[in-house]
């Protein structure tokens, strides 16, 4: 099964929405819409479950989970600030995998 881009058009409004959440809690230095996610399902609510992949690293992968419940607000915002420096820096882990998984 091949992943939805964030480029898709059922990806945009999600992440417009999650950016304006974001803005709402003051979470002003953090964009998911910057970051290039990926989504194979969605949730009951039809909510993309997104997640985006860094490195071009063989093998083994590390995988970061945020916001598992629903309450867990700061867990996501500290996903989607790794993903948005990774995505400014992938020298970083060019030789490595990391998935971020935010929500």
């Amino acid at each position: 099964m091949r992943a939805a881009d964030s480029s898709a058009g059922e990806m945009r409004p999600f992440l417009q929405a999650l950016d304006n959440l974001n803005a709402r809690c003051g979470w002003t230095d953090v964009s998911a819409a910057g970051v290039a996610w990926e989504h194979h399902r969605t949730t009951r609510h039809r909510r993309p479950l997104i997640f985006a992949r860094f490195g071009a690293g063989a093998g083994n992968c590390i995988l970061f989970l945020g916001g598992v419940h629903g309450d867990e607000r700061p867990t996501v915002y500290l996903m989607l600030k790794l993903a948005q420096y990774l995505q400014e820096h992938p020298e970083i882990v060019k030789d490595q995998c990391i998935v971020i998984a935010p929500l």
